[in-house]
């Protein structure tokens, strides 16, 4: 630097300096800094850390700024399309914020959560990107991510192979596919997809023979990776990747056809007989995770990965029907996806499945889910300006940045059909850092429209520049909070599983101080005030008991206030609730968690004790009120729609009944309580009750208990023949109970 420079320009060229040296570092350390048992997600360190490092270089960009007395900043094409997608996102978050008046807060604390992710990790790192212009810090960061693409590959390859040289134990989380140091291996294949277009170019456009072997060795590494994650929406997104980079630079690799050929057999030779990994509970090659999929697709067995993604699917659709204009609202799908699915739930195909989802597991329902047709237009016309500026923009620049920008094209295709076919990864951190600085280095070097400069100078520029670096410096503030509630949380969530009461509530009401609204430290809370209450209880000290009850009340209260879609916590507090007899409360939330999730056993079983209460409460007053047996009688009904084979649930139903006087359908249910169970008595006398108050004396199950008797002592005696004889007799009777088809079985072979 000349020594005659301004102070100005100094401070500026060192500003400048500095925040080309703290993105490099964002690219270098976020990816690979990761820790397995200080959060409960690993990658979360990650976030926290992108989260500052992106608000500190928006702060230096703007220290630069100042110091020049100016604001200069590069336009594309993308600007007025991005801008406007980011107001439609304010304004389908707000109407869906008036649109449903009951779940005000959990709608205000999703839609901030992604909102957040969407400005700072996704539209400040577009802008950043832009903004930098440096041709050799350009070419620094891919070779700077190629690099980390090859550390966090190789790791991950490692750890498929049995090999963990970092942890203590192998880490296999998901049945031997590696997570590296991402913490998920659909997080690290989405990462290396990108990078495949830039390694294979960067080897294209080597002049040394040493550096292309080099970039081809990165190549290969980065595409066994993306193998060995088995993630097969990134086998189509490297496959798109390569199909559009390999046409794209097709001149290019007339020059270099033996190092194509040859990287290209190895990975078709690798990806046809690379073995299971010795983490993996049964055989699971690529060929094999392929066959998975394709018999889940045509019916030919239940498969998770497809029929759960079928369902969240089907839900969103639901959404973009109900709200074709404007959508659910930006950042809302997963606080109303568990409502939608129970209509679902009710086919065996999906039940057992998990009834939370983060995200809709493709793009295109992801956006026009939650932002209506509307979002889905720019979105579609976001994509088309990609494409469209590419192909006018790239063929005219230098020799030097178009083989590098065809990459970042091609990395951009890929990483789209990735999170088209299944895969969530751009609403993930790290994966998405990269994506959006890959969108706007593209934007700066193929759809530029030229640059505007704003100046401010004295008060202006002070005022500016303070309000900017108060808004950074609150936001590295409120990521380090956020990862200190997080790290506090997993410390609790631990020493509550370990039966550590006191300091799981001393690290969780840390946690909650340093984020009030966050669904799994107020959960867990919640649950350690309950523990420790009923401990209290059994003490024999009602109030403190009564006063841990209430604490357990409020901490559930902040968790739905931050995410009102999990059944556990409504469940949870209609416990509490009915046990302090605030029995109408408790009912409400038993219902609601039966909306959310309405296979559950539990809060059918629970509700329907309540249920039972009321009535008994209502024959010891003398009441005559039918409006509680018939909200009963309803509520039993569903519950043996999604879980027939429930003797209990039959015969609290048959009761119910009965008190109604609809005697002939008790009379139904206590039959098939009783063929469900040859031993439940109580269920055979019931029966037999509700055929006297039918002026019956005739029904075939009224034999079953002594033929089973009697077929039990021919066992005992060894009168095989006669016992045979009795047990096929029972089952002709309509018997469903298994230890009846059991006894069958077992008289055959005699």
């Amino acid at each position: 630097m000349s020594k005659w420079c301004s102070k100005q320009e100094e401070s500026s060229f060192f500003a400048g300096r500095v925040l080309y040296g703290l993105l490099a570092l964002l690219h270098i350390v976020c990816p690979l800094l990761f820790f397995t048992d200080l959060t409960r997600n690993p990658y979360f360190t990650q976030i926290s850390l992108l989260y500052a490092g992106v608000f500190l270089a928006l702060g230096l960009y703007a220290a630069g700024a100042i110091a020049k007395g100016q604001f200069r900043f590069t336009r594309t094409g993308f600007d007025g399309p991005l801008l406007i997608l980011t107001a439609l996102m304010g304004l389908a978050w707000g109407v869906s914020w008036v649109q449903h008046p009951a779940l005000r807060l959990p709608i205000w604390n999703e839609g901030g959560r992604v909102t957040m992710f969407w400005l700072v990790n996704c539209l400040a790192v577009f802008g950043l990107a832009v903004q930098l212009r440096d041709e050799a810090w350009d070419e620094r960061f891919r070779w700077m991510i190629i690099l980390v693409g090859v550390l966090a590959g190789g790791y991950g390859i490692l750890q498929y192979t049995g090999h963990e040289f970092i942890w203590p134990k192998s880490l296999n989380p998901y049945n031997g596919r590696p997570v590296s140091t991402f913490g998920n291996p659909n997080f690290l294949s989405s990462y290396l997809v990108l990078l495949l277009p830039l390694a294979f170019v960067e080897m294209l456009s080597s002049e040394s023979t040493r550096r292309r072997a080099a970039f081809a060795a990165a190549f290969l590494v980065t595409a066994v990776a993306v193998i060995c994650t088995m993630t097969r929406s990134s086998w189509i997104g490297a496959l798109v990747a390569m199909a559009a980079v390999v046409w794209l630079t097709r001149k290019q690799m007339a020059f270099r056809k033996k190092w194509v050929a040859g990287i290209f057999v190895f990975v078709v030779m690798i990806a046809a007989f690379w073995p299971t990994s010795p983490l993996a509970g049964k055989s699971v090659r690529p060929a094999e995770r392929i066959a998975e999929l394709v018999q889940g697709v045509a019916g030919e067995k239940i498969y998770g990965s497809w029929h759960q993604r079928l369902m969240i699917w089907s839900c969103a659709w639901d959404m973009v029907r109900e709200r074709p204009i404007l959508g659910k609202g930006w950042g809302c799908f997963e606080l109303f996806y568990p409502f939608y699915q129970g209509w679902y739930l009710a086919d065996h195909v999906f039940q057992g499945f998990r009834t939370h989802a983060n995200n809709a597991h493709n793009i295109v329902l992801e956006i026009w889910s939650q932002l209506g047709t509307a979002g889905m237009g720019i979105f579609l016309w976001i994509g088309l300006l990609v494409v469209e500026s590419s192909r006018r923009g790239i063929p005219l620049l230098p020799e030097k940045e178009r083989l590098p920008a065809w990459a970042l094209f091609a990395g951009i295709a890929g990483m789209m059909a990735d999170n088209f076919f299944g895969n969530v990864s751009l609403f993930f951190a790290v994966p998405a850092f990269l994506f959006w600085w890959m969108m706007g280095t593209l934007a700066r070097t193929a759809f530029p429209r030229g640059e505007g400069v704003h100046r401010a100078r004295g008060a202006l520029a002070l005022g500016l520049g303070g309000l900017l670096f108060g808004f950074c410096a609150v936001g590295m503030f409120r990521a380090f909070r956020h990862w200190r509630a997080e790290v506090n949380y997993f410390a609790g969530f631990k020493k509550a599983k370990q039966g550590e009461m006191r300091d799981a509530v001393a690290f969780l009401e840390k946690s909650y101080r340093d984020r009030r609204w966050e669904v799994n430290n107020n959960y867990e809370l919640g649950n350690a005030y309950a523990r420790q209450a009923r401990w209290s209880e059994e003490k024999g000290l009602p109030q403190e008991s009564r006063r841990l009850f209430g604490k357990a009340l409020h901490a559930y209260d902040e968790a739905i206030a931050a995410n009102a879609g999990y059944d556990e916590i409504h469940f949870n507090k209609a416990a509490i609730l009915t046990q302090m007899d605030r029995t109408e409360e408790a009912v409400l939330h038993y219902r609601a968690a039966l909306v959310i999730n309405p296979m559950s056993l539990e809060s059918y079983r629970a509700l329907g004790n309540v249920y039972l209460a009321q009535v008994s409460s209502l024959d010891s007053a003398g009441s005559q009120e039918k409006a509680p047996l018939e909200h009963a009688v309803d509520h039993y009904e569903r519950a043996v729609f999604y879980f027939p084979d429930d003797k209990d649930l039959w015969n609290n139903l048959g009761y119910l009944r009965t008190r109604l006087n609809h005697n002939e359908k008790a009379l139904e249910a206590y039959a098939r309580a009783y063929r469900l169970d040859v031993t439940f008595s109580v269920a055979w006398k019931n029966m037999r009750i509700a055929l006297v108050s039918l002026g019956r004396t005739d029904h075939p199950l009224l034999a079953v208990p002594s033929l089973w008797q009697q077929a039990q002592k021919d066992m005992e005696q060894q009168r095989w023949a006669d016992a045979r004889r009795r047990v096929e007799d029972v089952l002709a009777r309509g018997m469903e109970d298994v230890q009846v088809r059991k006894a069958l079985a077992f008289l055959r072979d005699k």
